[in-house]
């Protein structure tokens, strides 16, 4: 028997979700991403204000990468 195993799905790594000779239970679950926060990149920030110019970019570098992984979810 020859599977046909799409490029695609392959490329993007999606076929772990889409095999369909895997039980419901082996799926990996999917979870929702983590909300980016100020500590992430200051660890005593609590306010955005506080960030120097680098910091505000490394922090709205992580908010696009979120938004885009909240996306593709």
């Amino acid at each position: 028997m020859v599977l046909y195993y799409p490029r695609h799905s392959q490329t993007n790594e999606v076929w772990q979700y889409i095999d369909l000779f895997k039980k419901k239970d082996d799926f990996p679950k999917l979870e929702l991403p983590s909300w980016p926060t100020l500590r992430d990149v200051l660890p005593t920030a609590i306010l955005i204000t506080k960030l120097d110019p680098n910091q505000l970019t490394a922090y709205n570098r992580l908010y696009a990468e979120y938004k885009d992984d909240l996306r593709v979810h």
